[in-house]
């Protein structure tokens, strides 16, 4: 949504105060945005699904402005027409099923968790007839119980998310008329911006920004088409495969792809945990074998293909996001770390680009 990085200002080059006024209005808004996320986290879920919603109909508004000639109102207002037809064929074609489903899930819940755990007894009794020393014994029990308790737990707090989404109701309807006005005044909102700055810093500040927007951009549309993607492909798969639940588990498929590394593995495990208890072990391995084909074309085609490298975080950070976002938020904070992380690494690398300069010795005239 940010334009292209601007040209050079033609006023006053950088000079150390305009550095140092960018350092520290990069902290201030850093420290502003974690101080509201750690009180008030529901005041940015409306602003948080706006950001989503504009990133997503930005391009497309881009495309009836510049080829159908529309103005931006007009052409911000077809593309939610668009939206809102996908998400009527949605609540007409898929809900009705995927709530239906969810009846049934939450009613035979606990019949199913009982024939994963006399599947799990069966291990047990299986291994218990092998000459194992003791110490290995009750090794591989705490590993079965750990592996038993990791799976219901999984169940549960899927289902809980799924039905807590519901409670964003009002976030839903706020988002569309946020969005709205921050795209038809993003030229407006932009020059008055930079009016605030000091003429020195406003490359800096632009730079800055379009880096921002490009993690931004470029996570937002790439995780939430390879999400659809992937809960596609899960819930052919599952239907393909007889497995009871095949869109609410394919949709637990498309959140546990949002969050990097451990999320398709939370997200595959109440689809494991429903075909041992509906299809035995036969059902389970073709499950299985279901799932690590997709996550395979996910992470050699799909991924590369579609986010690339937006992000662009080492993995020791983005697990350290994970834990972090995991301990404050939840789910939420969870999904939210990894492009929260993106955007703190190009303010930290813009802030040591500005320190650098400060340290530099003035060039005489």
């Amino acid at each position: 949504m940010v334009p292209d990085r601007a040209e050079p200002d033609p006023l006053s080059p950088g000079t150390s105060a305009s550095w140092r006024w960018l350092v520290a209005a990069g902290l201030i808004a850093v420290v502003g945005i974690a101080v509201v996320w750690w009180l008030a986290p529901a005041i940015l879920t409306p602003f948080g699904l706006a950001i989503v919603l504009a990133y997503l109909v930005a391009p497309l508004v881009e495309f009836l402005q510049r080829r159908a000639g529309l103005p931006r109102p007009a052409a911000i207002l077809v593309s939610y027409a668009c939206l809102a037809v996908v998400a009527v064929a949605f609540a007409v074609f898929v809900l009705p099923d995927l709530v239906a489903e969810l009846q049934r899930l939450v009613r035979d819940l606990p019949r199913t968790l009982a024939a994963v755990q006399r599947a799990i007894g069966q291990v047990r009794a299986g291994y218990g007839r092998l000459p194992l020393p003791r110490d290995l014994r009750r090794a591989v029990d705490a590993g079965v119980g750990e592996v038993q308790g990791t799976l219901v737990g999984a169940v549960h707090q899927a289902l809980a998310g799924l039905i807590g989404a519901f409670g964003l109701l009002f976030a839903l309807v706020l988002a569309p008329v946020l969005a709205y006005y921050t795209l038809v005044d993003l030229q407006r909102i932009k020059e008055g911006f930079g009016r605030l700055l000091p003429p020195g810093a406003r490359q800096g500040v632009w730079t800055c920004l379009a880096d921002l927007d490009a993690v931004l951009s470029g996570w937002v549309r790439g995780q939430l088409t390879l999400a659809a993607v992937v809960g596609g492909l899960a819930t052919i798969a599952l239907l393909l495969l007889g497995v009871r639940f095949a869109l609410t588990l394919g949709l637990l498929a498309a959140i546990g792809e949002l969050i990097p590394y451990f999320g398709p593995v939370f997200g595959a495990l109440p689809a494991l945990g429903v075909a041992a208890a509906s299809g035995g072990w036969r059902l389970l391995l073709e499950t299985a074998m279901a799932y690590a084909v997709i996550q395979q074309l996910e992470g050699s085609l799909l991924a590369p293909r579609i986010v690339g490298g937006a992000v662009r975080l080492h993995p020791l950070a983005v697990i350290t996001a994970l834990m972090l976002g995991d301990y404050l938020h939840g789910l939420v904070g969870v999904i939210l770390s990894v492009p929260i992380a993106g955007c703190l690494r190009v303010l930290g690398a813009h802030a040591v680009g500005a320190l650098t300069r400060l340290r530099q010795p003035r060039r005489l005239s």
